[in-house]
């Protein structure tokens, strides 16, 4: 049955802790900018966010905590290369946590945000063929938008924490492994027209079983060119 969001007054805006902005432009630099080798320096880094050490330090041990860098007595830390098995793992927790996720949302996402994702999907599959670097920017556009919204609708605080984990391994493989290759942008985003297909139908077995496929595809592609 389609639900109505109910609004809720403005909550207060918390401003992010030193910390966390740190983070979050860290983990930039090491999924999408920096390739694996790269050596991380405290200082340097300090220097390149407008921090002191400390808040950097606490981002640079929650890095390493996910397996995003490596410390380096004495030296700082290092971009590891990626591992085979750790990659399998996370892309094997982030299929089985998505395709619950896609299941609990289906039930849960409200009318608004479908019609949202719906206008998006199609007026990004019209102005596809347009251009190579703005066709896979438009997909990507529209793969965060279908994932964090069924991420919002399914409101699983838990399931959340545990796939933020393996996210940025995630993210990291994509960008090492999957790249800049436009068929395989456009075959995911097929793959996410069928899953909003299945929200939209407001089916929740048949929402996880197409995020679980989609999510399965892009692991193997994924998993075939790190051998």
């Amino acid at each position: 049955m389609p639900r109505q969001t109910a609004k809720t007054p403005a909550a207060r805006v918390v401003k992010p802790r030193l910390a966390d902005q740190a983070y979050e432009r860290l983990v930039e630099l090491v999924v999408s900018d920096l390739p694996a080798g790269s050596r991380l320096s405290e200082a340097e880094l300090s220097t390149t966010l407008g921090m002191s050490k400390t808040p950097v330090r606490e981002a640079l041990l929650r890095l390493e905590s996910e397996g995003l860098v490596s410390p380096i007595p004495h030296v700082g830390y290092l971009i590891p290369h990626l591992s085979y098995s750790e990659l399998r793992e996370a892309l094997e927790v982030r299929e089985a946590i998505e395709g619950y996720l896609a299941m609990l949302a289906a039930d849960r996402i409200d009318d608004v945000e479908l019609s949202e994702l719906r206008a998006v999907f199609t007026q990004t599959e019209a102005g596809l063929g347009q251009d190579q670097v703005a066709d896979i920017d438009a997909m990507k556009r529209f793969n965060a938008l279908l994932h964090g919204a069924i991420l919002q609708a399914a409101g699983n605080a838990k399931m959340e924490q545990i796939l933020a984990t393996v996210r940025n391994q995630v993210n990291r493989g994509i960008k090492e492994l999957i790249g800049n290759d436009q068929r395989r942008y456009k075959l995911s985003f097929d793959e996410h027209g069928v899953i909003l297909e299945a929200l939209e139908a407001r089916d929740p077995a048949r929402a996880e079983r197409a995020m679980r496929e989609h999510v399965e595809s892009v692991n193997v592609h994924i998993l075939r060119r790190f051998r």
